[in-house]
C-alpha cells in the first residue's frame, strides 16, 4: 500500500512497498552496513557521499539523490549528486533557504524533514517551480543533515519523476543516510582541525635544531621544546615550573635577572651563557630573547643555540633512546628490532600479552619462527624481497602462533635501518593484534553473503555470474546496456562481451577475488554491444560464499557511464587530491604516583579530561573519578607496580558529552624509591570502536525481528555445548519447531501480522525454558531450542508439552485472535549418537516432519 496525497495509506500497491517489514529491516541493515564498511576502510568523504546517493537511488527506483551543504553565506550548494546532470546541479547551487525554496530550502528553514508529493502544486515549491517543470521533478523528499551539536549543515534529498510520498521504510532510509553523512562531515572537520593543530605545533616549537624556551616574568620555565630538555638530559616535566637560573652555571645565574631587565627595556637581546647538563657537564649557548605577551601577561621567548663542540654524542643518544623506549612500551602495540638477517635484537614487553612469550625468549629468533609453516614460506619470500630492496614494510598482515597454539593475526609496519655506508643493518617495526578486527570483517562479509534477491528494475545492471564466467541471472537494465535480450545474454560469458583490451584486468581482478586477496573490486571497462558498438561501464564485482566459506558465484553491478565519462574523470582527479584519512583523537597522557595522584598531564583534547587540568593536578584518581572508573585505573596502577606495566584494561567515564570508554596502558617509571613510585598512564579513547563492535556483534549473531540468536550463534553455542556434554558425560536435547499453518497467517492477514505473531512466539518460547538454554530463530517460522543439560529424555518432552500448552492461548494481535500450533522434533545426545551439531539438528528436523505428517501440533523424539 502507498501513501495518498493527503498522507493516508491507500490499498494501491506501490513499487517501493513490495518488500515485507522483515525485508525492509534487512535492507536497511545492508544499506547501513555497506556505508559503515566504507567508513571503516578509510574511503574518502566525497566517495562515501556519492555512494550514499547511489544506494539511496537503488533503494528508491526512479529517483535522483542529492546532498547539499550550507556555505558560510547561508546558502545551499550541491556537494554530491552522482546521477544528476551538470545542468541540474548548476541550477540548484546557491539555493537560499526559505518558505518557497523547495524541499531542501524548507528542510533547512523549518529544521525538519519535508516530503513534497507534487512539486507543481505545493506552495513550498513556488520559487523552484520552473526548475521542476524543466526537469520533470514531480516529487521531492528532503531531510536535514545535522552536525554533532544539532546544527543543520545541509540536506539529503530524493527527487522523483512521479508524484508520490515516502513509505515508512523510505523515511527511515533517508534518516539513516542523513545521520551517516553528518558523521562523515563531522569526522572531516575533526581531521582538518587536528592537522592544523599539528602543523602549528611543529612550526612553533619542534622545527629546527635549537632549544626553545618560554619564561615567565619571574624567570620560571613555562614551556620548552624537546631539544631544550633533551640537551640538558632532563625530562620535560622535570624542568617545567622551575627557574631558568637552576640550569646555568653560578656566574651566569646571577645575570639572568639583569638580562631579562635589558630585554624588557630594549625589546630584545642576544647574549652568551653556560648551561649545566644534568650530569654536570657544561654546554655553552648563544641566547636570543624577546619579550612577548602571553595570556595578558609579560613573558620571554628564548632561542638557545649550542655553540660548543658536540661531546658525549653516544651517551646523549643512548639516554634519548631509553626515554623513547620508556614511552613506547606503554602502547598496546608491539615494538621490535631485528638485525639484517631478521633475528630479533629487541622486543618490547607487549609480546608477552600478544604471543605468550617473554622478550628474552624471542631474542635471536625470527618472525618466521612464530608463523605456521605455509605462512612462513610465503611471507619469507615477500619480506626478504623487501629487504633486498631496502624497502619498508607497510601494513603487512601475517599469522603468528601463540604459545598455547591459537592463531594471532597481526598487522606489521617497519622501516629499514642502515649504517653510515648505506648498508642494511636491520629493521625497526610495530606489530598490532588485528585478530578481533579480522573476525568482525569476516562476520560482516558472511552476513552480506545472504543477499539473494535482486531487484529486476534496478536503475543499474545487476547479474550473477558463475565462477567460469557464464551469466546466470541478469536484469533488464543490463540487457539495455549491452543490447541483448535476457535469454541471449544468459547464453554468453562475460569474456565474450568484454572489450579485448579490458579482458586481462577483469580476469586478474576475478582471480584475486577468488584467491581471497581482496573482498571486492571496482573497475571501468568496455562492453561490446550486440550491434558492435562499445559502451563504457563501471563494474563492481564481489563474491558470494556458502555457509562453509566456499565461493558460489560472482555478483556484478554494472553502471553505464558513457555519457558522464569525462565529468567522472574530473571528479576522480579531484578526489585523489582530497586527504580523506580519518585520524583518531589524540591519546591522554598522565604521570601519577603510587596513590593515583596526578603529577603531570598532557592533553591535546582537554574535553576528554574528567575535570580541567588545574583541578586534576595534585588530586587523586579516587577523589575525582566515579568509583567504577577509579577502581579500574587503580587496578592498572597496582598491576604496573607489581609487574612493571599493565595493558588493556578498559575504563568507562561519564563526561558532559556522554559516556566514553578508555583503554589504559600503564608503565612504572624507573629510578623512584619505595616511597616515591611514579607511573606513566596512557589513556586511549576507544568509544567509537566499542560502539562499532557492539553493532557488528548484534548484526552477526541476532535475528533483527525477534532479537533471538540466529543460526550462526546457535551453531557456535551448540558445538560448544556438545564438547562440554561429551567431556562431562552429560545429555542435551535439540528441539526443532515449525509453526503449523503460518503461511495462511501471512497470506490472509499480511506480513505485519505474521511478524507480530513471530515476536509473540519468541516471547513464549523464552518463558518455557531455563536461563541457560538457547532459543534461536532459523528464519521464517522455524525455531530451534537447545536444552544444554538434561537427565532423561522425559525432561525434553516435558518442555515440548509446556510449549504446546503455552500456545493453547491464542495471540491477541489488534483485531485478530490467532490460534498457535507447532510441530516439534526432538533429538537427544547421546541417545541419537555422538555426532555433530548439524547431525543432531537434522535428526530433530526429520522428527518434526514426522509430526507434520501425522497430524501436526505435537512432538516426537528422533528414532521413535
Amino acid at each position: 500500500m502507498a501513501p495518498s496525497k493527503d498522507g493516508n495509506v491507500s490499498d494501491t500497491p506501490h513499487a517501493d512497498s513490495r518488500l515485507s517489514s522483515q525485508d525492509d529491516a534487512e535492507t536497511l541493515i545492508r544499506f547501513q552496513g555497506a556505508i559503515l564498511e566504507e567508513v571503516a576502510l578509510g574511503i574518502d568523504e566525497g566517495e562515501i557521499c556519492n555512494q550514499i546517493c547511489r544506494l539511496g537511488e537503488g533503494m528508491v527506483p526512479g529517483s535522483i539523490a542529492t546532498i547539499m551543504l550550507l556555505d558560510e553565506k547561508g546558502v545551499l550548494n550541491v556537494h554530491a549528486a552522482p546521477s544528476a546532470t551538470p545542468k541540474i546541479a548548476a541550477r540548484l547551487d546557491g539555493l537560499r533557504p526559505g518558505p518557497e525554496s523547495g524541499s531542501c530550502g524548507n528542510a533547512i528553514y523549518r529544521q525538519e524533514p519535508v516530503y513534497v508529493e507534487d512539486t507543481l502544486s505545493d506552495p513550498r515549491w513556488k520559487g523552484l517551480k520552473p526548475l521542476a517543470e524543466e526537469f520533470n521533478l514531480q516529487s521531492c523528499w528532503s531531510i536535514p543533515i545535522f552536525s554533532k551539536g544539532r546544527q543543520a549543515v545541509g540536506t539529503f534529498a530524493l527527487s522523483g519523476f512521479e508524484t508520490r510520498m515516502p513509505t515508512p521504510f523510505q523515511q527511515r532510509l533517508m534518516e539513516i543516510a542523513a545521520s551517516i553523512v553528518g558523521i562523515v562531515l563531522e569526522r572531516r572537520q575533526q581531521t582538518d582541525a587536528l592537522k592544523r593543530s599539528e602543523e602549528q605545533f611543529r612550526l612553533l616549537f619542534e622545527a629546527g635544531t635549537d632549544s626553545k624556551m618560554l619564561l615567565s616574568k619571574g624567570g620560571r620555565i613555562l614551556d620548552l621544546n624537546h631539544i631544550a630538555h633533551r640537551r640538558l638530559g632532563y625530562a620535560k616535566e622535570d624542568m617545567l615550573g622551575r627557574r631558568a637560573n637552576e640550569f646555568v652555571t653560578p656566574e651566569h645565574a646571577d645575570q639572568i635577572a639583569h638580562r631579562l631587565a635589558r630585554v624588557k627595556r630594549e625589546g630584545h637581546a642576544t647574549y652568551e651563557s653556560a648551561q649545566v647538563h644534568k650530569n654536570g657537564s657544561i654546554i655553552h649557548v648563544e641566547i636570543s630573547t624577546i619579550i612577548i605577551e602571553l595570556d595578558g601577561k609579560e613573558a620571554y621567548y628564548s632561542i638557545l643555540r649550542d655553540i660548543t663542540e658536540r661531546k658525549r654524542t653516544a651517551q646523549a643518544l643512548h639516554e634519548s633512546e631509553e626515554r623513547f623506549r620508556d614511552l613506547v612500551e606503554t602502547t598496546v602495540d608491539w615494538i621490535w628490532e631485528t638485525d639484517a638477517n631478521f633475528h630479533y635484537t629487541y622486543v618490547s614487553p607487549r609480546v608477552r600479552e600478544l604471543f605468550g612469550y617473554s622478550p628474552e625468549e624471542l631474542i635471536g629468533k625470527t618472525p618466521f619462527d612464530l608463523m605456521p609453516l605455509e605462512e612462513a614460506r610465503s611471507q619469507s619470500e615477500r619480506i626478504l624481497s623487501c629487504a633486498e630492496l631496502r624497502a619498508p614494510l607497510d601494513q603487512v598482515e601475517t599469522q603468528r602462533v601463540h604459545r598455547d597454539g591459537h592463531i594471532v593475526i597481526v598487522e606489521t609496519s617497519a622501516l629499514p635501518l642502515t649504517d653510515a655506508s648505506g648498508n642494511l643493518v636491520g629493521y625497526r617495526g610495530v606489530s598490532r593484534d588485528i585478530t578481533r578486527r579480522k573476525e568482525m570483517e569476516r562476520a560482516l562479509r558472511e552476513n552480506e553473503a545472504h543477499i539473494r534477491d535482486i531487484l529486476e528494475h534496478a536503475p543499474i545492471g545487476l547479474a550473477t555470474v558463475s565462477l567460469e564466467g557464464h551469466f546466470l541471472e541478469v536484469n533488464q537494465s543490463l540487457c539495455k546496456i549491452v543490447g541483448y535480450e535476457k535469454d541471449e545474454l544468459e547464453k554468453l560469458t562475460f569474456q565474450e562481451i568484454t572489450h579485448p583490451e579490458d579482458i586481462g584486468s577483469d580476469l586478474d581482478n576475478a582471480r584475486r577475488l577468488l584467491a581471497g586477496d581482496i573482498p571486492f573490486y571496482k573497475m571501468e571497462k568496455r562492453y561490446t554491444r550486440k550491434n558492435g558498438d562499445s559502451v563504457w561501464v563501471q563494474l563492481t564485482g564481489s563474491l558470494l560464499h556458502d555457509a562453509e566459506g566456499e565461493p558460489l558465484h560472482f555478483i556484478a553491478q554494472i553502471e553505464d557511464i558513457s555519457e558522464r565519462k569525462q565529468s567522472e574523470q574530473r571528479l576522480r582527479q579531484a578526489l585523489e587530491l582530497t586527504d580523506g584519512v580519518i585520524h583518531a583523537i589524540p591519546d591522554l597522557l598522565f604521570e601519577v604516583d603510587q596513590d593515583g595522584r596526578y603529577l603531570n598531564i598532557w592533553a591535546q583534547t582537554p574535553e576528554l579530561l574528567a575535570a580541567p587540568k588545574e583541578v586534576l593536578l595534585g588530586k587523586t584518581l579516587t577523589e575525582l573519578l566515579p568509583p567504577d572508573s577509579a577502581r579500574v585505573a587503580m587496578d592498572s596502577i597496582r598491576e604496573a607496580d607489581e609487574k612493571g606495566r599493565s595493558f588493556g584494561k578498559v575504563m568507562p567515564l561519564n563526561l558532559p558529552q556522554g559516556m566514553k570508554w578508555f583503554e589504559l596502558s600503564v608503565a612504572k617509571k624507573q629510578g623512584g624509591g619505595p616511597a616515591d613510585r611514579r607511573f606513566i598512564v596512557l589513556s586511549r579513547d576507544i568509544s567509537e570502536r566499542m560502539r562499532i563492535q557492539e553493532q557488528l556483534q548484534q548484526l552477526a549473531y541476532y535475528d533483527t525481528l525477534t532479537d533471538l540468536p540466529n543460526r550462526r550463534f546457535l551453531l557456535e553455542k551448540l558445538d560448544w555445548a556438545l564438547i562440554q556434554a561429551k567431556r562431562y558425560g552429560r545429555s542435551l536435547a535439540v528441539m526443532f519447531l515449525d509453526l503449523d499453518r503460518f503461511k495462511q497467517v501471512n497470506d490472509n492477514l499480511g506480513h505485519d501480522i505474521g511478524d507480530q505473531l513471530l515476536k509473540v512466539v519468541a516471547t513464549r518460547l523464552r518463558n518455557c525454558v531455563r536461563k541457560g538454554d538457547i532459543v534461536s530463530r532459523q528464519g521464517g517460522d522455524e525455531f530451534i531450542i537447545v536444552l544444554t543439560e538434561i537427565h532423561h529424555p522425559e525432561d525434553a518432552t516435558r518442555v515440548a508439552e509446556k510449549i504446546i500448552e503455552s500456545f493453547r492461548i491464542p495471540a491477541e494481535l489488534g483485531a485478530h485472535r490467532i490460534a498457535i500450533e507447532t510441530s516439534i522434533g526432538i533429538a537427544i545426545h547421546p541417545v541419537n549418537g555422538e555426532d555433530s551439531a548439524r547431525d543432531l539438528m537434522k535428526r530433530a528436523d526429520t522428527a518434526m516432519y514426522a509430526v507434520k505428517e501425522s497430524g501436526r501440533n505435537g512432538y516426537q523424539l528422533a528414532g521413535a
